[in-house]
């Protein structure tokens, strides 16, 4: 059974996106208008920590979401 991880397949995720669109953390930051690191420290934890404000902001600027399906069995 293939196993998901929240953490690491979004994080895979948006630096794929970012290397689609010729983009780096740092043209992120800038076009979310955030400080150095921000998005490298979301990177490294949960989009599904309920506390994490950057997560939903990195989404919505890539044009990316996060889709919940049921278990495999």
């Amino acid at each position: 059974m293939d196993e998901y991880n929240a953490t690491t397949d979004a994080a895979t995720a948006v630096r794929v996106e970012l290397a689609r669109k010729g983009m780096n953390q740092a043209d992120l930051e800038r076009q979310m208008g955030v400080t150095r690191g921000t998005v490298s420290r979301a990177l490294a934890g949960s989009p599904l920590d309920e506390r994490s404000k950057t997560w939903p902001a990195i989404l919505e600027t890539l044009g990316l979401e996060i889709i919940v399906r049921p278990k495999r069995t």
